[in-house]
């Protein structure tokens, strides 16, 4: 085969053939592929982080609603604990003394930074 007599066209078409019908054939696979799954492949991990934040999310409320719990069984125990003291003190003829106003006692914020300075002044 001598190359004067090959035509540049014919080489650019062979060349364009050879290179680039091979990615096409391949390309139009992976369309193909991501078409019948439904999902490409971005969506399937948006997908995949959406289930991971929805199930975290899930555990994190799980995980609340049991402190709640915890907190409101042990408010409970204070409140009859509390009442039984009161009952004890009208039996023994003691009148007892006015609840406390809760506008007037200490904020929960308040008492942990005591404890917080107190704990860090004990090290």
């Amino acid at each position: 085969m001598e190359w004067e007599n090959v035509s540049p066209v014919a080489l650019i078409v062979a060349a364009i053939g050879a290179g680039g019908l091979g990615v096409f054939f391949r390309d139009l696979v992976d369309v193909f592929l991501k078409l019948r799954d439904g999902l490409s492949a971005r969506e399937k991990n948006r997908k995949i982080d959406i289930v991971q934040q929805r199930d975290q999310a899930l555990k994190r409320e799980q995980i609340a609603w049991q402190e709640r719990d915890v907190e409101a069984a042990k408010r409970r125990r204070m409140e009859e604990h509390a009442s039984e003291l009161r009952r004890q003190l009208i039996e023994a003829g003691i009148t007892p003394p006015d609840y406390p106003v809760i506008e007037k006692t200490m904020p929960a914020s308040e008492v942990r930074r005591i404890i917080k300075e107190s704990e860090e002044n004990d090290s």
